[in-house]
Formats: structure tokens, sequence, C-alpha cells
């Protein structure tokens, strides 16, 4: 909220706000104890982790690590993959600031779509281990730049710079 003002823009804006609470969600219903319930969850979304990957682009199909635990959760492929449809071609050559960056899985589709540069913001300090190595791995260390800070800070964000693209999603 207090962020929005700040990065107002001329631009279209896409909203998107998916939670992952729906996924692998076992009733009790079914009968399995509590206990087996969890520990099912946790493995499906160890799983669904693991399988993070670059959608199009250059970087296609290439897996992307993900911080262990739930203090990072990256954006569903089915989700991503639709956000970059309805951004098209405004990807190509723009300038992106992903901001609560996680694993960059944002940034990182944005460049292997074609966009100029991106800058990673992310505060959790295993979070940017993760991240460094998913860019290293991708040899985009010169396209990327990647700075440990919170995100809603505006001297994270760049003096003076100016984004095309400007994606804000935290965890929650």
């Amino acid at each position: 909220p207090r962020a929005a003002p700040r990065l107002a823009h001329r631009g279209p804006v896409v909203d998107v706000d998916v939670e992952t609470r729906h996924l692998h969600v076992i009733p009790r219903s079914v009968g399995i104890r509590q206990g087996v319930g969890e520990l099912w969850r946790a493995v499906c979304q160890t799983w669904y982790a693991s399988c993070m990957r670059v959608i199009a682009g250059e970087h296609r199909g290439r897996r992307l690590a993900t911080p262990p635990g739930e203090a990072t959760r990256p954006m569903l492929d089915r989700v991503r993959e639709a956000l970059f449809s309805t951004l098209g071609e405004l990807v190509a050559d723009a300038r992106v600031l992903d901001l609560c960056a996680g694993c960059g899985s944002l940034g990182i589709e944005s460049l292997s779509r074609g966009a100029e540069s991106a800058r990673m913001v992310e505060r959790d300090r295993s979070a940017v281990r993760v991240l460094r190595s998913n860019v290293e791995s991708l040899r985009l260390g010169e396209r990327a730049t990647i700075l440990q800070a919170d995100a809603l800070d505006p001297a994270s964000w760049g003096e003076g710079a100016r984004y095309e693209l400007i994606f804000l999603d935290p965890p929650y």
C-alpha cells in the first residue's frame, strides 16, 4: 500500500493476486490423519518448488532453484505464463524492477524473454543466495542486478532509475 503511490506510472497495470493454499489440500473427510496430511502438503510443496522452470525465451525449460522452507513461495508456472502472455511484447527491451524477488522467477523470466535488464531486490538472505545461484547458472550476470535490501525502501530501487515493468510479488 505505501509503495503503490511511489511506483505509479503511466503504463498498463496488471494485478495478479493468487494464493497457493489451494494446492494439495487434503480435506479431513478423506479420513487421513492430520499429521499425514501436513506431511503430504510439505512433500507436494517441495516437489512443486523443485519443478520451477523458465517458461519461454532464451532459457526456456531451464530449472530454477528455490530456497528451502515456506518463507519464499514462487509464483505458480501457469500464473507466470498467464502474466507474461498478458504483457506480451512489453517485456522485450524493457528495464525490469523485481521487488520481493525470491528465487528470481519473474526477473529471470523477463530476461529470458528479451528484457534489457532486471534489478532484483530481496530481503531474505537465503533467497538472495539462491537468486544469485540462478542468475549465475543462466549466465545472466551482465543484465541482472541483485540487491539484498527491503523492497519497499525506495533507495533499493535505484536512484533516478526508470523501469518499464515493475513486479511486486511479496510473500503472504
